[in-house]
């Protein structure tokens, strides 16, 4: 499969590269989807195993965070639709859901004072800090 999407033409989502793009390259893929035209397609399948045998096993984890726990999500956001987000916040007990007008799958580099008043002012909060919990 790697032999085909090396084949591929660069402006494809698929074409696998083991060069970089040139700054000028037009067909380059967008920063954030660089990860994908550079990782081995036996990597990616086994990535899509793994999300699809755990099931609910990532939420458990979650869970216990509870309250420290914020959920973000992008209005626009055409990757991980925000209902999606807003679902699994119903499942966490206490979690904070914040949804982000107009922010799409970008949502922390594109509005990075949101995240930093979201991390430095959990308002209303328990400790973020575990350790320092009694």
């Amino acid at each position: 499969m790697d032999a085909v999407r090396r084949r591929l033409p660069h402006s494809s989502p698929w074409a696998l590269r083991t060069t970089d793009s040139s700054p000028h390259d037009t067909s380059a893929p967008l920063a954030c989807r660089r990860g994908l035209h550079r990782t081995a397609t036996r990597d990616i399948a086994s990535f899509w195993h793994a999300l699809a045998t755990t099931g609910s096993r990532p939420v458990d984890g979650m869970q216990a965070l509870g309250p420290r726990l914020t959920l973000l999500a992008g209005a626009a956001d055409a990757h991980v639709p925000a209902d999606h987000t807003r679902a699994l916040a119903r499942r966490i007990p206490q979690v904070q859901f914040v949804l982000a007008d107009q922010a799409t799958h970008t949502l922390p580099v594109r509005h990075p004072q949101m995240i930093v008043d979201i991390l430095a002012c959990p308002a209303g909060r328990q400790d973020p800090h575990p350790s320092h919990q009694s």
